[in-house]
């Protein structure tokens, strides 16, 4: 949450980030976070320094979707059954920035004609039904999440049991998740992207 990492950059020294999101496609809009929101804007250099702080690290690519898809390697982190407004957050009716009407659409899901209720981020947590197999929270829609391993474009060859995969030839790192202004089809649990470290 925000005022976690918030207390991490206190004691660590950071600079502590602004809260406050433009929000440039929606005419100039300006969103602040409350404190129980998922920090965004954090690097992965930063996302790693902050576990540290608290005794962890991210995940692996691996762990991360293991722990979203379970044993049964399922589409969502709840099962199988279509995306709503009960189970996630992301682009839906509440949604109001310029590219809304593209969440009205048929992406081969049931058109998102229901409401979460968040037209941005929403508070963590916020989603008990779309808990993962293993009690995960929030491992679709929301905020993407950075894990350990190095983005390559296939997925063939990653580790399977936990060990980050790491590429001397690879610039970009994983994000996994999808996000509130994703549609729900690209916050599949399969879905991964790559980004460069330090954005």
């Amino acid at each position: 949450t925000w005022r976690q990492y918030e207390a991490f950059c206190r004691a660590s020294g950071r600079d502590v980030p602004s809260r406050v999101i433009d929000l440039r496609t929606t005419g100039g809009r300006r969103l602040e976070a409350g404190e129980d929101h998922p920090a965004v804007s954090v690097s992965w250099e930063d996302a790693g320094a902050y576990c540290r702080w608290a005794g962890l690290r991210l995940p692996s690519e691996a762990e991360w979707e293991y722990g979203a898809r379970g044993a049964q390697s399922t589409t969502w982190p709840w099962g199988e059954a279509e995306p709503d407004g009960a189970l996630l957050n992301a682009a839906d009716q509440s949604a109001d920035w310029d590219w809304a009407p593209k969440a009205k659409q048929d992406y081969g899901l049931r058109k998102a004609d229901w409401r979460d209720g968040f037209p941005y981020s929403a508070p963590v947590g916020s989603f008990p039904a779309g808990a993962s197999p293993f009690g995960c929270l929030d491992l679709a829609g929301n905020v993407h999440e950075w894990v350990q391993d190095a983005y390559v474009r296939s997925y063939e060859g990653a580790p399977r049991k936990g060990g980050a995969r790491e590429s001397a030839s690879a610039s970009m790192r994983v994000f996994r998740g999808g996000c509130w202004y994703y549609d729900a089809s690209d916050c599949r649990s399969a879905k991964r992207l790559g980004l460069e470290p330090g954005e």
